[in-house]
């Protein structure tokens, strides 16, 4: 036989009191045993545990000694009172037994990385659990619905606490702000919830007032009627009467009499209080049906719990192919499961697999690039790249050149062999005679064989006041 509304409200009603009460809660098909029950409920219930509590008729039947909770029995009217007198609060922590390395290891790609190290600490954060009791009184009948709502980071959530390992909370560990803003949105939670059970008996009791109504005014119009009726024939006795008299066929002495004397009665009847009375006692009784169809609910708020767990920050120590540690800092949140993101340095777009450049940076696919080197870099470390080639340069394999103060790769980069300083190409030149490269500023072209040499190999001829290239200077003495 299918659970009714009213069993299954005193079932969760009942379970999650017993819980409260922090009770050995035990399902044996459809009745609960009830075991550690705290020495206070059972002085004021008379009766020691363990208790084993059946919702209907059936199962109490079919369980030896067990307790039917069901709508005014004495443990429901006892829960009811425990609840009242000692609205409860209580402060809960989840316990999670995770093993962080290998978690994280499941969520991210380190795309061969070295994993270094992973160390963590927790904080923790909370959320809140309202239990509250509606009470609905109509037709001296009580109907309980119990409530249970979670609010978290000011919404409403559904969540199921017996999928977690909960344990009593310490007050050292947390620090609980103001909670009226999530009280206020439970309430209103609960104004939904119980809307349809609200309109639900509403309704009956609509349907019932209208019938009652309807019999208490059929029963004073049958009153009254009878008065009309009453009226109506001694009016057509009189004209009877009055008629027969015309004719001749009365006395006209003891007719008249007896006209007048229906004429009073009618008055009488007329304007006497009997109708006023009628009608007053009508509406005295269909107002005193109105109040006794009338519905009293009354919410109470029976248990505030305050539920926290550990939110972990977590430090992963990589080690890239430079050999440098790099340090993702990350959080885990185990209520949502959720790890939190790690971003492209250089674009802040989620990244699936981590790469790591030369430079250490995290870096997308759409960001990275290679060095003439063939190491990895980024985008980031664009401003290392080639003023000649356009390359992307790493740390490595540049230098600012001495002239220009501009950044080249080391295909694009050599050496003065006049100042031995970094020179890039654009800034140098090749000596055909030495074979090394210099300033291009200090070549000059010689006249004779129309060379461009280096500084070091051209020489001044002063007869010819210019400078010529080693090979073709001759002292004056041997010139013709």
């Amino acid at each position: 036989m299918p659970e009714s509304k009213e069993e299954e409200s005193i079932r969760k009603l009942a379970e999650g009191f017993f819980k409260s009460l922090k009770c050995k809660l035990t399902w044996k098909e459809k009745a609960l045993l009830v075991e550690n029950i705290p020495e206070e409920f059972e002085k004021d219930y008379g009766k020691n545990g363990p208790y084993l509590l059946v919702f209907n008729r059936d199962d109490y039947d079919k369980n030896e000694n067990s307790e039917l909770i069901a709508r005014g029995s004495v443990l429901l009217k006892i829960i009811t009172n425990y609840l009242d007198e000692r609205g409860q609060k209580t402060l809960l922590k989840l316990e999670f037994n995770l093993d962080l390395k290998d978690l994280i290891l499941k969520k991210i790609d380190f795309n061969r990385y070295n994993l270094k190290g992973i160390s963590d600490k927790k904080n923790y954060e909370y959320f809140l659990r309202f239990i509250f009791l509606s009470n609905f009184q109509y037709l001296n009948e009580r109907e309980q619905v119990s409530s249970t709502i979670y609010v978290r980071d000011r919404k409403i959530i559904d969540f199921d606490i017996d999928s977690y390992k909960v344990v009593e909370g310490k007050k050292e560990e947390l620090n609980v702000k103001d909670i009226r803003e999530e009280y206020n949105l439970a309430r209103e939670k609960l104004k939904e919830g119980i809307n349809e059970k609200t309109k639900e008996i509403v309704e009956k009791l609509n349907f019932s007032l209208e019938s009652a109504i309807n019999r208490i005014k059929s029963h004073y119009l049958h009153q009254v009627s009878e008065i009309d009726s009453e009226i109506k024939r001694n009016e057509e006795i009189i004209a009877s009467l009055g008629e027969r008299i015309k004719k001749g066929l009365e006395k006209n002495g003891d007719s008249v009499e007896k006209i007048k004397k229906l004429e009073a009665n009618v008055e009488r009847m007329k304007y006497s209080e009997e109708k006023y009375r009628i009608e007053k006692e009508k509406e005295m009784y269909i107002k005193d049906e109105r109040s006794k169809h009338s519905l009293n609910l009354n919410n109470k708020l029976i248990n505030t719990s305050i539920i926290y767990y550990p939110v972990y920050d977590i430090d992963v120590s990589l080690l890239n192919k430079t050999k440098h540690t790099k340090h993702l800092n990350l959080t885990f949140n185990p209520i949502d499961n959720a790890l939190s993101e790690i971003h492209c340095e250089n674009c802040n777009e989620k990244v699936d697999k981590v790469n790591l450049c030369n430079s250490n940076h995290i870096y997308c696919y759409g960001c990275g690039g290679k060095c003439v080197c063939g190491s990895d870099i980024c985008e980031k470390c664009e401003k290392l790249s080639c003023n000649v080639c356009g390359r992307l340069v790493c740390l490595k394999c540049g230098a600012i050149c001495s002239l220009c103060n501009k950044y080249a790769c080391s295909s694009d980069m050599c050496k003065d062999s006049l100042t031995a300083k970094h020179i890039c190409n654009s800034c140098a030149k090749y000596c055909s005679i030495c074979n090394k490269f210099s300033n291009k500023k200090t070549f000059s072209k010689c006249p004779i064989c129309s060379n461009d040499v280096c500084l070091r190999c051209s020489k001044l001829d002063f007869k010819l006041k210019k400078r010529v290239c080693v090979n073709c200077f001759k002292p004056v003495e041997f010139r013709i």
